[in-house]
């Protein structure tokens, strides 16, 4: 079983390259530290604290270390957006440490969740996801461009094409 570390929770990303793992039996025995695909991991220590992230469908399970928070989402409410700015400010302001802040799940159970209607946040997300598959094209397109540039660059330097003055 896929252990996750801070290392694998980005500011709204999962992040996939640190890997390590434990065996079932030891999975098994820390049942309140398992964590399921769609949950949402939220990290207690700095870089900045209460970041968060979904968890990918990759693996059935995970096991959750120590330094993050595991959460549910009750669908019919919401459509997640935790790393918000106004989540974020007040999850910083409730942490602790000197060195490296820290915040607890108490602490997080005490911010107050800003929220539309799931109807609206759902429509927000349709918008969204159409400008990110824009955006998606959109670049597919600069790098072709930027391939062709490339191509017609060395042509030009190698003498392959000649230009006229």
């Amino acid at each position: 079983v896929r252990i996750i570390q801070l290392q694998n929770i980005g500011d709204g990303c999962f992040l996939n390259a640190y890997k390590i793992y434990t065996s079932e039996e030891k999975a098994d025995n820390l049942s309140s530290c398992n964590i399921f695909p769609n949950n949402i991991i939220i990290a207690k220590m700095a870089d900045p604290v209460a970041r968060a992230c979904i968890m990918p469908m990759f693996d059935n399970r995970y096991l959750m270390a120590s330094d993050g928070i595991r959460l549910e989402v009750d669908e019919k409410k919401f459509n997640v957006s935790f790393n918000s700015s106004y989540f974020r400010s007040r999850a910083i302001n409730l942490s602790t440490g000197t060195t490296r802040a820290r915040i607890g799940l108490s602490a997080l159970k005490s911010i107050f969740i800003k929220h539309p209607l799931l109807n609206e946040q759902n429509l927000i997300s349709q918008k969204i996801e159409s400008i990110d598959k824009k955006i998606e094209l959109e670049q597919t397109a600069l790098n072709k461009y930027q391939k062709l540039k490339q191509g017609l660059m060395q042509d030009l330097l190698t003498g392959k094409v000649a230009v006229s003055v």
